[in-house]
């Protein structure tokens, strides 16, 4: 699955994670997916070049420290990482419900973010 995944994301022009806040850090998966892509670039350096030349954005689901995400997403990208920070607190949610998408400010932000990053990249 992870080779998979990866393989989508070194094959396209642009790639959005989507991450959820666990204790101010991504989940576990994200540092998975990270440690076990060690094994898919490793002796494979076009392969790594490929990935790093992919346009890449970040969404955060989150409600507090910002600035962890941006110090673990860093080496996705040789800039500073884009990211759209979700906080439930920031959009009257309560972020256990689940519930965030049904805020259309939400959606608004979200659809903003996709296409000034489009934009961006022309």
């Amino acid at each position: 699955m992870e080779y998979h995944l990866l393989d989508a994301v070194t094959n396209s022009e642009r790639t959005y994670f989507i991450l959820p806040n666990y204790c101010d850090y991504p989940c576990a998966n994200y540092f998975i997916f990270n440690e076990r892509s060690q094994c898919y670039f490793q002796g494979r350096p076009e392969l790594l070049e490929s990935y790093e030349n992919v346009s890449k954005r970040f969404i955060v689901i989150s409600n507090t420290n910002e600035d962890n995400f941006k110090q673990v997403l860093a080496y996705h990208t040789e800039d500073e990482p884009q990211v759209l920070y979700l906080s439930a607190k920031r959009y009257g949610k309560t972020s256990i419900k689940g519930d965030l998408l049904t805020n259309e400010k939400v959606v608004t932000d979200i659809v903003d973010f996709i296409e000034q990053h489009m934009m961006d990249d022309l």
